[in-house]
């Protein structure tokens, strides 16, 4: 049995109460001055410049290991999906992102359809808080924004946008909140993050994320072939007052399967990126990684905002 430790509370996907991107108000500030030259290397990547530092913005590195990280993935409308997100983003194709985590071996790759979901990240070591982390991101596979002379310098493999990010470690929670985050949309919460490896190499697992109630479960299983990913994904949330997101390098064994079941409460994040209250017919997939690796930047930066 594989079970990373979640006690209380990162990656795809997942809060009563967690609030729809309103649509930024105010006029992007494009003529943001550097307050230093361009650095020249990011975590993980130091022949790659990186993109100019800007005054009042922050920049904090992390590093997880030891990681379970099971991706619930719902296809959705594009037009519902474009709904769900601020100003500046679009929401991209499925095909994007299922050509790196592959699909169901009897379902074709989904063209023309938007995609959703949350994850129930859970991490064994946490360069951040010291200790073991779980986080729940929810959101929407999106196109990535632009942000004028602050446009990060090189693509990332696959963009997304947060509705919500819940953690189990009050480090992260505070980086959250002085991140643009509010506490509806970056609770504490607790996580649990669990699979069992079965015969031939197959995996079946549960998670589930609570904030006095539960917001979000699933179970699902996975098949044993396995696609090795070693990626840079971009994590993207707009608040009133400037832009964040975190820019991780993602190294891991990915395993697609179906959902077998799922739950989420009305109103919540979860729903919003699945389009139902509960499985039925929805088309929908999970994606696991086992093994993971996450090693990256968290950026907040004041003031820019998508043009």
């Amino acid at each position: 049995m594989r079970a990373p430790k979640a006690g209380l509370v990162v990656l795809l996907l997942l809060v009563a109460g967690c609030s729809t991107p309103s649509e930024p108000s105010g006029t992007p500030a494009p003529s943001a001055s550097p307050s230093m030259a361009p650095e020249t290397q990011r975590p993980g990547e130091s022949s790659v410049a990186e993109t100019r530092l800007l005054e009042g913005e922050t920049r904090t590195d992390f590093h997880l290991t030891g990681c379970l990280d099971p991706r619930m993935l719902f296809l959705l409308d594009p037009t519902a999906a474009q709904t769900l997100l601020p100003h500046g983003f679009t929401a991209a194709d499925a095909g994007g992102l299922v050509q790196f985590t592959g699909v169901l071996p009897s379902s074709p790759v989904p063209v023309g359809r938007a995609v959703g979901g949350y994850d129930f990240l859970a991490c064994a070591t946490d360069s951040l808080g010291g200790g073991s982390a779980a986080f729940s991101q929810v959101g929407i596979l999106v196109n990535p924004p632009n942000l004028g002379a602050r446009t990060p310098v090189d693509p990332a493999t696959f963009d997304l946008y947060l509705l919500a990010l819940h953690v189990d470690q009050p480090a992260w929670h505070a980086l959250a909140l002085a991140s643009g985050f509010t506490p509806q949309d970056a609770p504490l919460a607790t996580i649990a993050s669990q699979v069992h490896e079965l015969a031939a190499g197959q995996h079946q697992g549960a998670g589930n994320v609570a904030v006095g109630g539960p917001l979000g479960e699933a179970t699902y299983g996975v098949a044993s072939a396995a696609n090795p990913l070693d990626i840079r994904a971009r994590y993207w949330h707009v608040a009133e007052n400037g832009t964040f997101y975190f820019e991780f390098r993602l190294k891991e064994e990915v395993r697609a399967g179906p959902i077998l079941t799922c739950s989420h409460a009305e109103g919540s994040a979860f729903a919003k990126v699945a389009g139902t209250t509960s499985c039925t017919t929805q088309t929908r997939f999970a994606a696991v990684g086992l093994d993971t690796t996450v090693e990256g930047t968290a950026y907040w930066v004041p003031g820019v905002l998508p043009v």
